[in-house]
């Protein structure tokens, strides 16, 4: 059975996070059609592994494979792509947005001690 880990972001990680920029998917998505080169990667992830409260950052490994890339950030800090305001369908109508940043707070929480226990294992 394979296992699934996360491994904070460190700066020997930051060439596979370059390559991972290439792929034509993420380049779409999360890039959002930028070209970036490794000095890039660079000037936008050293400073959250250099401070990691402020945006927690991780790579996903199945077994010892690396898999994927993680991040962890409260909804009320900065919304998901295509999403301009807490009246989109992605949030439950019946929440004002006060109670979907104390929502979004809880659940950063929450998530933060999942991935720390995670990170122990």
């Amino acid at each position: 059975m394979k296992s699934i880990h996360f491994k904070s972001l460190t700066e020997n990680d930051l060439p596979l996070l370059h390559d991972w920029f290439q792929k034509p998917h993420v380049k779409q998505w999360y890039a959002r059609g930028e070209n970036y080169n490794l000095k890039m990667i660079k000037e936008k992830y050293l400073p959250r592994i250099l401070n990691p409260e402020s945006i927690p950052n991780f790579i996903v490994y199945t077994d010892n494979t690396p898999i994927g890339y993680i991040q962890l950030y409260c909804a009320k800090d900065s919304l998901p792509d295509g999403v301009t305001d807490y009246n989109h369908p992605l949030f439950d109508a019946s929440y004002k947005r006060l109670q979907m940043k104390l929502l979004a707070l809880t659940y950063s929480s929450q998530m933060k001690t999942i991935l720390k226990k995670a990170m122990r294992h």
